[in-house]
């Protein structure tokens, strides 16, 4: 039972994305080959990282054509800005 007047959507998309993110952050995170670098900040990034950013600016798209996308390793994404 929902709050009246509440659209569940996008409550429903961000708890389906973050349990795929949890999935690839975890098999990265575990695999034999998991892998590091530096960024030109000097902090480091995983491909655990780089592989949930992936997957999560893909769907966002794919689900919200128009919305601007920020994100940590790949900076924004063009499209309309947040309201």
């Amino acid at each position: 039972m929902g709050l009246p007047g509440v659209n569940r959507a996008p409550l429903d998309v961000a708890v389906t994305l973050a349990d795929e993110a949890g999935r690839i952050a975890t098999e990265r995170f575990f695999a034999d080959d998991f892998a590091t670098a530096t960024k030109r900040d000097g902090s480091e990034v995983t491909d655990a990282d780089v592989a949930v950013e992936r997957m999560l600016r893909a769907e966002l798209r794919r689900r919200f054509p128009g919305d601007e996308i920020y994100g940590e390793e790949a900076g924004v994404t063009a499209g309309l800005p947040c309201r």
